[in-house]
């Protein structure tokens, strides 16, 4: 998990710096010598967070240091400059802190500690510099120092439940003022020692007719397949859900909202019972878009040219130069048109997550960093940028997007995951001209942005493929379709899988991932496949 810096300003921090870092370190159990080593290890468990201290030891520093450390957090003694003892703490002052803060990371959270806050002088102090130098902010939290004090001593005992609990609790609510403050997710993995579980599903194209009707049990299937992999604690339950594009068949508003009552009643409720009814499981999707998710009538309507009649406020359209212009070799494209061919999916998904990016984000090509507490991040792909009229299936990025992404600022050691409808493994697949320039765009992303594992769809097989090959070593997990055609059963094409020595053909199926912290800051991947059998039941054939 991402270890969290916090800066401690204090005029005083000499005097202060031990019970201030025992109350964000675990420093008092390991230089604890009545507790063994278990018991160490059993109360950092219990306490889960862990804090990185930094301070400055001069005023004369203080700005150019807030620059040079990017915290996390900061917590200011509220100190004023003594002038009767000008010795003991000239050149200290609550406003130049705030100041450098406000003007190298105005984002942070701000928690004021005071020996005493019933003295009026010290809570208008700290109003009027927050109001002068920080507007619109005030302290996350005011802590009484002498409070922290008493925590830290009962901690450095470390022999009651009692007092684990309470440092433990403060470390949390630090944690959820920090993550708030930068629009990261307050949730931890569901299991105790941080295993990430990532239900991975695509190509579910509601709108298909035949798909549509067989999908009535499709989703209390993958339920029970979850809670069953929870009972057998191969996993504590769904930690994220990712959909790899074509949700819909046709990019129609009818077939997103057949998907929203569908998902949220047979799937997410089913998953995340608790978390239903305050729809807190939304930050827990992930999504982005497929070929078959645009409406091409948008599309197509990059094309058409259609007029003003001749009378003024006339808003007829002349159909047949409309569909004339279609024939125009030397037409002229309009691409805002072919934009809104995702107004269906964009609603879909702000439906489903709550997330305004897809309305914020024009080719939908972003990094979503909420999980960075995990120390985890996702980059999300739009590859069906190249759909037009003339080319249904077109494969492409946004190249201005992805130059944003590759030159982004980002921590190395983050776990890295490309979600996208096509993935690398689509390259061989592609026309020359179409395979270099998006072999180019995924290799650029893969190397600048330190990929670890690449989740897409669009293939419709249930097959294991070698790694990408690159630079750097990728995991590669395309998921099978969810949708259904009326020949599956027959079709010699679909991959026969063997499954308890039985023989099942399906490329119907989804898959999970599962994400082992190996508690060095990173994760090792592994995969468990299911396919669908003739009868709808899931079986396991990998993991």
């Amino acid at each position: 998990m991402y270890r969290y810096k916090i800066m401690i300003i204090d005029d005083q921090i000499e005097k202060r710096i031990d019970n201030l870092s025992d109350f964000f370190t675990n420093v008092p159990l390991d230089i604890n010598k009545r507790l063994s080593e278990e018991q160490r290890e059993a109360y950092k468990r219990q306490i889960g967070l862990e804090y990185e201290v930094i301070y400055p030891l001069g005023h004369e520093i203080l700005d150019e240091y807030v620059k040079a450390n990017t915290a996390d957090a900061y917590f200011l003694d509220v100190y004023l400059e003594n002038e009767e003892d000008p010795e003991n703490n000239v050149g200290w002052n609550l406003g130049k802190a705030l100041s450098a803060i406000y003007t190298h990371n105005p984002k942070a959270p701000i928690f004021m500690y005071s020996t005493d806050w019933r003295d009026r002088d010290v809570l208008k102090k700290v109003t009027d510099e927050f109001r002068q130098c920080f507007p619109g902010k005030t302290a996350s939290y005011f802590y009484d120092l002498n409070n922290i004090v008493a925590i830290v001593e009962g901690f450095r005992e470390a022999a009651r439940a009692s007092q684990i609990e309470k440092i433990s609790r403060e470390r949390k609510f630090i944690k959820n003022m920090i993550v708030k403050a930068y629009g990261k997710t307050e949730k931890e993995p569901f299991s105790r020692d941080k295993d990430v579980a990532i239900l991975h599903i695509s190509d579910i194209q509601y709108g298909d007719r035949n798909t549509t009707e067989y999908n009535m049990n499709l989703w209390a299937e993958v339920a029970r397949v979850c809670k069953e992999l929870t009972r057998e604690k191969r996993i504590s339950g769904i930690d994220l859900l990712a959909i790899t594009g074509d949700i819909s068949m046709h990019g129609k508003s009818e077939e997103m909202k057949m998907a929203v009552d569908d998902l949220e009643e047979d799937l997410f409720k089913k998953l995340w019972a608790d978390e239903f009814e305050s729809k807190k499981y939304q930050e827990r999707i992930l999504l982005v878009p497929g070929n078959h998710d645009y409406d091409l009538n948008f599309c197509t309507a990059d094309y058409l040219v259609s007029e003003n009649g001749p009378n003024k406020g006339d808003r007829t359209i002349d159909f047949e130069k409309a569909g004339n212009s279609l024939l125009d070799g030397n037409r002229k494209k309009i691409n805002n048109y072919h934009t809104m061919g995702l107004t269906a999916y964009k609603d879909f998904a702000y439906r489903i997550t709550g997330n305004p990016v897809y309305y914020q984000k024009k080719y939908l090509n972003y990094v979503e960093n909420r999980y960075t507490s995990w120390n985890m991040r996702f980059i999300c792909l739009n590859t069906c940028g190249g759909i037009c009229a003339e080319k249904t299936n077109g494969i492409s990025i946004d190249q201005e997007e992805v130059r944003e992404i590759i030159n982004g600022n980002y921590d190395d050691k983050c776990y890295t995951i490309v979600l996208s409808h096509h993935s690398p493994l689509f390259e061989n697949e592609l026309k020359d001209e179409e395979k270099e320039r998006f072999h180019v765009s995924c290799t650029s992303i893969i190397n600048s942005c330190r990929v670890n594992v690449w989740l897409g769809g669009h293939r419709h097989i249930q097959k294991d493929e070698a790694k990408l090959t690159t630079a750097k070593k990728v995991e590669v997990y395309d998921a099978s379709t969810v949708s259904l055609k009326e020949h599956w059963a027959s079709d010699p094409d679909y991959k026969v899988q063997t499954v308890d020595g039985k023989t099942v053909k399906s490329r119907r199926g989804f898959q999970i991932i599962i994400l082992k912290n190996d508690q060095m800051g990173s994760y090792e991947p592994s995969l468990i496949k299911y396919v669908f059998d003739e009868d709808g039941v899931a079986k396991k054939v990998r993991g």
